[in-house]
């Protein structure tokens, strides 16, 4: 059914505009505009909001959280365009172009410098930060202060600045620190949904889900590669939970969301790329914590975290780069396709500590 629209992707062509003859049809440039419309819509709002009437404190909070909401969102879309076409977290290498006006010119953008980039998404989310303090949670679709944090965290690990990332990872964990015991969740329900203690913000649906769909009615659909199964082991809760045995197709397939057993693929209510959990938090802290030689806190996290995965729970005694291994597999089972996977491989090259 996808053959010829993923054609480009399944064989790792360059130029993810051609067909299966690699004739180009066009469409790979939507991956570049479409964050940069949405980066549009942010500017547009932060322009007028401060001139928008408010006749009473509803009226004021109700500005404070669009605001925060424009600006964590624009910052959003620009961390997410640099781990698209931009090297891994280098300050000397070449960023994205930049525009926070919402003025239509008529010039040639230049690409910023990568530091000059991160730089301005660390200042969007001081400015979302600021704007959404005390004001009151809309819904999980809706950004809070807590989700500006947990991405703060995620920008300063990026950048390997340890120790803002696990101050921002702690912040996070100071007003939600749930974790789902995946063991009460039966084989076949779903793990991920609006309900979950652990959901902080998403934009939506698990769209994903629906390409690794288990069906009666097609045989089409992707499988969880060999090296991505040989993660999970018969102790982990999520083997069988987020990875499970198929009715209708030969391999294991992503059961993670509404158990995939003879379904169509239904979503969920969260999900796909821009789901922000609790469990990111715990990573973040045991990662830097282990970078910074703070070993003792960082299998301290991980067993807490653990204890809501694994049978029984299990004893972190790891050191060294073995530590460091195991929270990074830690992260590829637990983030199996949120949006996580490729930008880690990538920032992992550039580790100074362990590349």
């Amino acid at each position: 059914d996808y053959y010829e629209d993923m054609f480009s992707f399944f064989s790792w062509q360059q130029d993810t505009g051609v067909d299966n003859q690699l004739r180009y049809k066009g469409g790979d440039e939507v991956y570049f505009n479409a964050p940069y419309t949405r980066i549009n819509v942010c500017n547009m709002v932060i322009s007028q909001i401060d001139d928008l009437p408010a006749e009473n404190s509803d009226d004021e909070i109700a500005k404070a959280r669009v605001k925060g909401e424009a600006y964590f969102l624009r910052g959003l879309y620009y961390f997410f365009l640099a781990n698209l076409y931009c090297d891994p977290y280098d300050p000397t290498t070449v960023g994205m172009p930049l525009k926070f006006s919402e003025i239509i010119e008529d010039k040639e953008f230049e690409r910023a410098t990568l530091a000059e980039t991160y730089e301005k998404v660390l200042e969007d989310l001081v400015i979302a930060e600021e704007c959404l303090e005390n004001v009151p949670h809309k819904s999980l679709y809706r950004a809070d202060v807590t989700a500006v944090r947990l991405l703060q965290s995620r920008v300063y690990l990026y950048m390997q600045d340890w120790d803002n990332a696990i101050a921002k990872a702690n912040a996070v964990l100071s007003v939600n620190d749930k974790l789902l015991n995946v063991g009460t969740k039966s084989i076949g329900e779903t793990c991920l949904d609006s309900s979950s203690p652990e959901i902080i913000f998403s934009m939506g649906d698990y769209l994903i889900a629906f390409y690794f769909r288990d069906s009666k009615w097609s045989t089409s659909g992707i499988n969880i590669s060999d090296d991505m199964l040989a993660l999970y082991d018969a102790k982990d809760y999520r083997t069988k939970r987020y990875i499970g045995e198929t009715t209708n197709r030969s391999k294991d397939i992503f059961t993670k969301v509404n158990g995939q057993a003879d379904a169509i693929g239904t979503y969920t209510s969260v999900g796909s790329t821009f789901c922000f959990r609790t469990p990111e938090a715990y990573f973040t802290i045991a990662e830097a914590s282990a970078y910074k030689g703070d070993e003792s806190t960082s299998r301290q996290i991980m067993e807490k975290f653990l204890a809501t995965r694994m049978m029984n729970g299990r004893t972190v005694t790891e050191s060294g780069n073995d530590l460091i291994d195991l929270i990074r597999n830690e992260r590829a089972r637990e983030f199996l396709l949120e949006g996580h996977r490729w930008f880690d491989l990538r920032r992992y090259t550039v580790c100074s500590v362990y590349p």
